[in-house]
């Protein structure tokens, strides 16, 4: 691992460094290093004696140049790459009614996914409403749990189905609750009273985050996730070319910076190591805080992205072993599936395939019943972004999934012998009646992928744009 506070962890790297004995202390100390990281910018507009009452917290200040302007069309486009100074003086225009305690905030590699707030205070629902209608923003997420002091800010999503409550110039009506297992999604239609007009949003409450706590399941908070941005995909493809595209998804907390920040951190650091096996949370978590002030401010909300990445890696692996131990037993003989275990961490075992050197035992016309083993190779470290093996002389090795993105099937019966050779030398396999099942390069580079297509002939490719698409 390098020391930069800053590091690019591998799925390997990032599980060593959650099992290590003093992971508390790296992740304090980590978390520190990027607290303290001086950020550019001015925090003027939410300082403004007219604007103080409008936030919850004194402390909580409100960027400048990224915040989001209401009544104001020509900043629907606001970009919140970069820090520019120049838009700093377009973001301190207006008076005290285009303030909302509320800033744009980029996802991975796409500009201004988010919009993170915070909870309406009990007059500001009004000035919510009208971000949410000028940014035709459909998806809401609400992070925080009820207790004495918030409760008149959440009362909308209690209000029970059918009810209508007035917002000054928007009228909110609930449509529909449903109670999922780990939150309640509720559709609200928003009327604009003005214009009589209305629409359609969203709001997934999750309630399992209390204020300075960490949320007491990973699983309940992935699935939020995933049915978050599976919602804003299903709007965009519904929208198509309209004019009513989605806006970015509103995530809101008591803060707006807390978890509403560790929210966006979390799922851009999922869409990274999906994307690119790897992962940065310093990286990610300070781009955040140079666009949501204060964002991520706890060591537990730093600890907790750790946690949930390191989750949905074991789970990946988890599910690549079901499909692996789903197999018939007559498949299973022919991947010989034994008592090899794959070694996550020393406390954690995995039961997977046994897999070994398929040396002198692939014929090129002939798939043997049995495959004789020459050697045992075990798994270090399996996830379905990379594996780790030890060779003969103990040496960890690196096996890369095809492409380290696509999961592909291959026609063995179509390989010539001299591909037959060239794989039994670099590959490991999984067998499935007379098809390769997924191939992994040992040693995978250009001129290899290059030397295994010359050597094809008429291969079969089936290929699963996904990593970890399930091979049917």
């Amino acid at each position: 691992m390098r020391d930069s506070y800053l590091k690019t962890l591998s799925a390997s790297e990032l599980l060593e460094m959650t099992n290590h004995p003093k992971f508390c202390s790296l992740v304090l100390q980590e978390h520190a290093e990027v607290m303290d990281i001086p950020l550019r910018g001015t925090t003027s507009q939410s300082l403004r004696k007219e604007n103080l009452k409008k936030n919850r917290f004194s402390n909580i200040p409100c960027w400048d140049h990224s915040r989001v302007i209401i009544n104001a069309r020509e900043n629907l486009n606001f970009d919140v790459g970069d820090w520019d100074p120049s838009r700093q003086e377009v973001a301190s225009e207006g008076n005290a009614e285009t303030y909302i305690h509320a800033n744009y905030v980029d996802g991975f590699k796409e500009i201004s996914k988010y919009i993170c707030a915070q909870t309406p205070l009990e007059d500001t629902w009004e000035s919510f409403f009208k971000l949410i209608w000028e940014q035709q923003s459909q998806v809401i997420v609400s992070l925080t749990d009820i207790d004495r002091d918030h409760k008149k800010s959440y009362y909308l999503w209690t209000t029970p189905k059918g009810s209508e409550t007035t917002f000054g110039s928007f009228l909110a009506e609930i449509l529909d609750i449903r109670e999922e297992l780990s939150f309640t999604r509720t559709r609200v239609k928003i009327t604009n009273k003005i214009t009589d007009t209305s629409r359609e949003i969203t709001n997934f409450w999750f309630t399992d985050w209390p204020d300075n706590r960490i949320p007491t399941g990973m699983e309940e908070f992935v699935e939020l996730r995933n049915n978050v941005n599976k919602e804003q995909s299903r709007l965009i493809k519904q929208a198509g070319d309209s004019s009513l595209t989605p806006g970015p998804i509103v995530v809101n907390c008591s803060t707006g910076t807390g978890w509403a920040g560790t929210f966006c951190a979390i799922d851009n650091a999922i869409e990274q190591l999906y994307k690119e096996k790897e992962v940065s949370v310093g990286e990610i978590v300070l781009k955040i805080r140079s666009q949501r002030h204060s964002s991520v401010y706890l060591p537990e909300q730093y600890a907790f992205c750790y946690l949930v990445l390191k989750y949905v890696i074991l789970e990946e692996a988890k599910r690549l072993v079901e499909l692996i131990k789903g197999l018939k037993s007559s498949e299973r003989e022919l991947c010989l599936c034994s008592r090899i275990w794959a070694t996550v961490d020393a406390k954690e075992i995995i039961p997977v395939l046994l897999y070994r050197d398929i040396h002198r035992s692939l014929h090129a016309y002939k798939l043997p019943r049995v495959v004789v083993p020459v050697n045992i190779i075990r798994i270090y470290v399996i996830s379905a972004f990379l594996l780790r093996r030890k060779d003969h002389s103990g040496v960890v090795e690196t096996v890369w999934v095809l492409d380290s993105v696509q999961m592909c099937v291959f026609d063995l019966l179509a390989f010539s012998k001299r591909s037959t050779r060239w794989l039994a030398k670099n590959c490991l396999v999984f067998f499935r009646d007379n098809f390769l099942k997924t191939l992994c390069f040992t040693n995978f580079n250009k001129s290899s992928q290059l030397k295994l297509l010359r050597n094809m002939r008429n291969v079969r490719i089936h290929v699963y744009s996904e990593l970890f698409s399930h091979i049917e």
